[in-house]
């Protein structure tokens, strides 16, 4: 095995200082020096005086540095990020001391007497596994391999070896110097600057962890709920404050006649402050904390309150019901008639004092989910009336009535004004309905047209006065002539112009009609018959009053009851002449009739039961025969007399029978 000479790194102890030093030798040669341009770079990283009268430092111990400490962080660091299991700081040691390093023997190697230009070296363990690698140094001539074993020398010849790469730039001066050793340095300053970057991002994880943590159970600062300052406050803290601020709560209802209290046990009133503060912390995110910290967060939440909504609203109607049955209740505005101003007002309405229980309730129920302390009731809770003096149905309703009551009706007969409709009938015709509709009640027109104004004005069968052209003065009440006005027409023709607010003059239509309209008093004209029954005799007028025929007779039998009805009469359309049966009643005990006689000229007037007509069985007339002997109630004639009259009658004529 060929032995080579090489550059190794021996210590040795300087006598005086104790002090290990470090030189550069080849076996058997002396201390290399270096030349001119290494001792001008040397110079370079020379110490300062202060360092230069610096007591030497005391050889380093076994103990880990900070750079050992650095190197393990490293270590550690890489072995997480590559998934490896790294070395703990108590291993690092061992771990350097594993790497290649220079034999050394068990008796240190002596150097040569230290002279100025030996340089001190204190090793230590950042620099050694750095100067003393398997790279730079090679081993002792006859090694084979193991670092432990020391290679004895020998004066064999031994072949000369390549000249060894310099360990460290060393230069001498006028006193000791240390070594500089630029590239460890650098890989210190770039470890140091990793440790420096990742402590730096350790840091700004942990404190933007932290804050994450801290915003999970603390508000914010500048935080309000609902108007609350919960800033910096534990969010438990709210939560249970909010769950408790219910225990106590009571609302008074009062005002208007009611005094209610409820607590928070009437009404089973909940407060869930978890989900109070869940609800207003619903828009922040504690993972953005760093861009909310400094803003001002004005949180809204729904206040998580329950309660039993069917126990308010019973407690509040009982009490509300209770009230009310003592209580006035209101009136509706309306309308009335105003007999001096003949115009229908407006009536105001009347408030009361009964209150509205549903807005009661509605707000007592608001009141509670508000956790309001009371609840005042105003006039505005009354129940109010449902037509005010003011509605704008009302009043046009009233407007149009009014204006029907103005639509006079005035009814003539012929050129005669006989009656005029005016606002007094009209308003007890028309109606309002409750939807403030006007309308015309036609039924209560007729009504009144066929009964008070048919009594006023109809002629037929009432008592009439006239003066007979002889002179004397009549009396008559009865029969059948006269004016009828026909009252279901009239009604209809009142009822459209009031409908249309038309005023109108009307000529009332007529169901039988007179000779000239002249109620109480001779509504005939001057063509007619007079039958004086106190006289016994007939007396016929013509238009011009004339007498032109008269003549005695016998009228009904008074003492039997077959007096001839007294009354206006008009000759009617069964005159006949001939030989005409006449029947008397029907006997009851035999079942025919009384008597039957024929007579030739037959002029009734009273239906077809009374009639003038010719006697042939009789043999005087006039006097008081008829007191004991007369007919059965038709007006006897002697024949001549009788067929001079027939021919001068004719159907319609007035026939007027009295006393």
């Amino acid at each position: 095995m060929n032995t080579e000479k090489h550059m190794g790194a021996h210590f040795a102890k300087n006598d005086e200082s104790g002090e290990e030093l470090l030189t550069n030798t080849t076996e058997d040669e002396p201390v290399i020096e270096q030349d001119e341009q290494a001792e001008a770079q040397a110079d370079e990283a020379q110490p300062s005086e202060a360092q230069l009268d610096e007591p030497a430092t005391e050889p380093a111990t076994a103990e880990p540095s900070v750079d050992d400490a650095i190197d393990a962080i490293l270590g550690e660091i890489l072995a997480r990020v590559n998934g490896e299991a790294s070395a703990t700081p108590a291993e690092t040691p061992q771990a350097v001391s594993e790497q290649p390093a220079v034999s050394v023997p068990a008796e240190t190697v002596a150097l040569p007497q230290a002279d100025a230009d030996t340089v001190r070296v204190t090793p230590s363990f950042d620099t050694l596994p750095t100067v003393l690698d398997a790279t730079q140094v090679a081993p002792h001539a006859g090694d084979e391999g193991s670092p432990n074993e020391a290679t004895p020398t020998t004066d064999e010849p031994s072949e000369p070896a390549s000249a060894p790469e310099p360990i460290a730039k060393i230069s001498a001066s006028d006193g000791p110097k240390h070594a500089s050793f630029e590239e460890p340095k650098k890989k210190k300053r770039s470890k140091l600057g990793i440790v420096l970057f990742l402590l730096l991002i350790a840091l700004v994880c942990g404190a933007y962890g932290g804050g994450v943590w801290a915003s999970q159970r603390y508000f914010m600062p500048n935080t309000t709920i609902n108007g609350e300052d919960v800033s910096l406050q534990p969010i438990e803290e709210v939560a249970a404050r909010h769950s408790e601020s219910t225990s106590g709560y009571q609302v008074a209802v009062t005002g208007q006649g009611i005094d209610l209290t409820l607590t928070a046990a009437d009404v089973d009133l909940r407060s869930d402050g978890d989900a109070y503060v869940k609800d207003a912390l619903s828009s922040l995110d504690p993972w953005k904390w760093p861009l909310q910290i400094l803003e001002t967060h004005d949180l809204t939440a729904d206040k998580s309150i329950t309660f039993d909504e069917k126990k308010v609203t019973k407690a509040v109607t009982d009490a509300v019901d209770e009230f009310n049955k003592t209580a006035k209740q209101p009136k509706d505005a309306t309308y009335r008639y105003d007999d001096k101003k003949h115009l229908y007002e407006v009536v105001p309405e009347e408030a009361g004092t009964a209150l509205v229980t549903e807005e009661v309730v509605k707000l007592t129920v608001a009141a509670v989910d508000e956790l309001a302390p009371s609840v005042e009731l105003g006039e505005d809770l009354l129940v109010q009336p449902a037509v005010l003096s003011d509605d704008e149905q009302l009043n046009k309703s009233v407007a149009d009535v009014n204006a029907k009551l103005s639509a006079t009706q005035k009814l003539t007969v012929g050129d005669n004004e006989v009656f005029e409709v005016g606002a007094e009938l009209i308003a007890g015709w028309t109606k309002v309905s409750d939807k403030l509709e006007v309308t015309v009640d036609q039924e209560a027109i007729t009504t009144w047209a066929r009964g008070p104004l048919s009594d006023e004005l109809d002629t037929v069968g009432k008592t009439r006065s006239y003066t007979r052209p002889d002179g004397k003065n009549v009396t008559v009440t009865g029969g059948e002539y006269g004016w009828t006005i026909d009252g279901a027409e009239l009604a209809q023709q009142i009822c459209d112009n009031v409908k249309a607010g038309t005023a109108a003059t009307i000529d009332i239509p007529m169901m039988q009609t007179a000779g000239s309209w002249n109620p109480g008093g001779q509504e005939w004209g001057n063509r007619y018959i007079d039958i004086d029954i106190s006289e016994q005799h007939v007396r016929m007028y013509d238009s011009s009053s004339n007498l032109i025929w008269e003549s005695d007779c016998v009228t009904g039998n008074s003492s039997e009851g077959h007096d001839t009805p007294e009354g206006v009469w008009q000759l009617n359309s069964n005159k006949e002449s001939g030989s005409v049966r006449l029947e008397g009643p029907e006997d009851k005990r035999t079942g025919e009739p009384e008597y039957v006689s024929y007579v030739t000229y037959w002029m009734p007037f009273v239906w077809n039961a009374v009639a003038m007509h010719d006697a042939t069985w009789r043999y005087s007339f006039g006097g008081t025969i008829y007191q004991t002997d007369g007919s059965h109630g038709c007006v006897n004639l002697p024949y001549d007399k009788a067929e001079e009259l027939y021919g001068l009658t004719e159907v319609g004529d007035v026939v007027i029978t009295h006393y």
